[in-house]
């Protein structure tokens, strides 16, 4: 669990509550996307000839 670093970091007081909720955000994008190239057997080759990875 990502989230909980950040949210560690939050109660430490390095970070304030709106990094915290934008890195929550980013994060579940990240995983839901994740999730849906497994889902959907996107291939990595596939991924770059539609623009989503570089080389």
């Amino acid at each position: 669990m990502r989230i909980l670093k950040a949210v560690s970091n939050y109660l430490k007081g390095e970070i304030d509550l709106t990094l915290v909720l934008n890195a929550y955000y980013l994060i579940m994008c990240e995983e839901n996307a994740k999730g849906n190239k497994r889902r959907m057997n996107i291939t990595h080759e596939g991924l770059r000839l539609a623009g989503l990875l570089e080389g």
